[in-house]
């Protein structure tokens, strides 16, 4: 199913696998156009023109998953970062991750940084939360991973 609100659509004819594949790519790069962009490398305009590149493979289901997918696994090491595992450990690495994100504009930082920020510490209660009332996890265990 092509998108047709784009002259040129580089995902027509693509498998889910492929797509899922080509959005890790992008995930990965574009975390790397983040980085560059706070090393004075990379425009805020080189974001919007990458954005726009994009737009075909993001509009796909399987495309905006493999994004996903690639840029979180730039911030997997960090898990190893002694404190990972608490609320503010995932609360810093998330906003780490939000800065390294490429943006237009100011605003468009300070909001990447503040839910990325709110999205660690959000998934670690969650599944706390969860695996407390599945009764999946003892109450002495639950304790020690506090």
């Amino acid at each position: 199913m092509p998108n047709s609100k784009y002259a040129y659509d580089p995902t027509e004819g693509m498998s889910e696998l492929e797509l899922l594949l080509a959005g890790v790519g992008r995930g990965m790069h574009h975390t790397g156009l983040g980085v560059g962009q706070m090393l004075g490398m990379v425009s805020r305009q080189d974001a919007e023109n990458a954005r726009m590149d994009d737009g075909p493979l993001l509009d796909r289901l399987s495309g905006r998953i493999g994004n996903v997918v690639g840029m979180s696994s730039l911030l997997a090491p960090a898990a190893m970062i002694p404190g990972a595992n608490t609320l503010l450990g995932a609360g810093v690495i998330g906003a780490t991750g939000g800065l390294l994100q490429p943006s237009t504009s100011n605003e468009e930082t300070l909001r990447n940084i503040a839910a990325a920020g709110l999205m660690g510490p959000t998934s670690i209660g969650l599944g706390r939360g969860l695996a407390e009332a599945k009764g999946l996890l003892s109450p002495q265990v639950m304790q020690i991973a506090r």
